[in-house]
């Protein structure tokens, strides 16, 4: 009987493997939908674009919901040790909206994982650590604009 029911068994898990892709979880995803989008005058030309040309980027105070800094294996753990994120000096433009309580978020380059949610504890300005993320004292950091 037993020897039944492992054949039984056997034949179902072969007709799963060859038989309706409905009933095999295995071939479920090679029917992905997909969605085709077409692009017309009233779209945005860029993603950070709105229709009426203003900047994702740009956002002032009162409209920014956060804010996502860079990372490396390399120095994530600086970060996270002195509570310090920074940028170029030519994204200072919006690290200069980030104000105490703003969420923030920490990408990691290199393992492309998300790191948060964290609280601005100041306002973001330039230079809070000029030699931040450098091995010795004598270089400044390529990334002077910063937030705490």
């Amino acid at each position: 009987m037993s020897a039944e029911k492992s054949a039984s068994n056997r034949q179902h898990l072969s007709m799963n493997r060859s038989g309706d892709p409905r009933k095999n979880p295995i071939r479920m995803w090679e029917k992905k939908k997909t969605q085709t989008f077409t692009h017309s005058n009233s779209a945005p030309a860029s993603p950070f674009q709105l229709k009426d040309g203003k900047a994702f980027r740009n956002l002032p105070r009162d409209q920014l919901g956060g804010v996502i800094f860079g990372c490396k294996n390399t120095t994530i753990r600086e970060c996270l040790e002195k509570q310090l994120v920074g940028l170029p000096s030519a994204h200072f433009i919006y690290v200069k909206n980030v104000n105490p309580g703003l969420p923030v978020f920490l990408f990691n380059y290199d393992d492309k994982k998300l790191h948060g949610i964290f609280e601005a504890a100041s306002s973001g300005q330039m230079l809070i650590n000029p030699y931040a993320w450098k091995k010795d004292g004598d270089e400044r950091t390529r990334f002077p604009a910063q937030a705490v």
